[in-house]
């Protein structure tokens, strides 16, 4: 189990969007056309890494999946790990969370390598982000957990849940703005 005080973050909505007005019905517009365009040849998860890594690439058209980043997510993210562990559940494979992690630096100036240091985790491995047992299978492995920051409210209450299961003392907070971290 880590000692070290954890800050776990989730992506979509927090780090970044697909929609360039960060609206979540954009968003996951956005990643089943991307879905589709690919007919179902792969996984949904196959197909949103095959899109981001095109957009990233400078390619434009069917199949490409643009990325906005949240820059004052990644400033703030990069601050607290310098002093926390950081911990990221997505509903992305662990490539694409990284991937956008590393650009997501990259474009307000921070090293990518910032990502080396943090524990990735593709939740759908685990069950469901709107069920408290598969927070648990991960949030079990941390003991000081200061913060949880996911912009569904579902999500939150099911992680919620896990950590008072667990008996931890833990933030729930909804964006990075609100995240005020323990000195």
């Amino acid at each position: 189990m880590d000692s070290k005080h954890v800050v776990v973050v989730d992506m979509g909505g927090v780090m970044y969007s697909f929609s360039h007005q960060f609206n979540q019905i954009e968003h996951e517009q956005a990643f089943n056309v991307n879905v589709k365009w690919h007919g179902g040849k792969i996984s949904e998860l196959q197909s949103e890494f095959l899109g981001v890594k095109k957009f990233f690439s400078g390619e434009i058209g069917a199949g490409v999946l643009p990325v906005y980043f949240v820059s004052k997510a990644f400033l703030v993210l990069s601050e607290n790990a310098k002093k926390f562990q950081i911990v990221v559940a997505s509903t992305s494979l662990v490539e694409t969370s990284r991937l956008i992690l590393e650009r997501g630096f990259s474009s307000v100036g921070v090293a990518s390598s910032t990502v080396d240091s943090f524990a990735i985790y593709n939740m759908a491995e685990f069950g469901s982000k709107k069920e408290s047992k598969s927070w648990e299978k991960i949030l079990r492995r941390y003991r000081d957990i200061d913060v949880i920051i996911d912009d569904s409210d579902i999500n939150l209450q099911a992680a919620g849940k896990a950590v008072q299961k667990l008996g931890r003392n833990t933030q729930l907070l909804s964006s990075m703005d609100a995240f005020r971290p323990r000195t």
